[in-house]
């Protein structure tokens, strides 16, 4: 199985409203005091994988982003 995407919020970009913490309530969390969403967990298997990506598909702002990782040859 490929590694998984690392999922990160843009703060800057983030305006809490909410949807990706609904999308994928395993690895989002809202931060009402900070008025933005914290990744908690990167996914931990398919599942979360596919709500992650489509939590970040659903990002209004695209505040939700995913890279994913770098592979090396040799």
């Amino acid at each position: 199985m490929p590694e998984p995407a690392k999922y990160t919020v843009d703060d800057d970009s983030c305006i809490a409203c909410g949807l990706c913490h609904v999308r994928a309530p395993e690895n989002i969390e809202m931060d009402e005091e900070a008025m933005t969403a914290h990744v908690v967990r990167q996914p931990a298997n398919d599942e979360e994988e596919d709500a992650c990506h489509e939590a970040a598909d659903y990002c209004p702002t695209g505040g939700l982003n995913s890279a994913k990782p770098e592979t090396t040859n040799g």
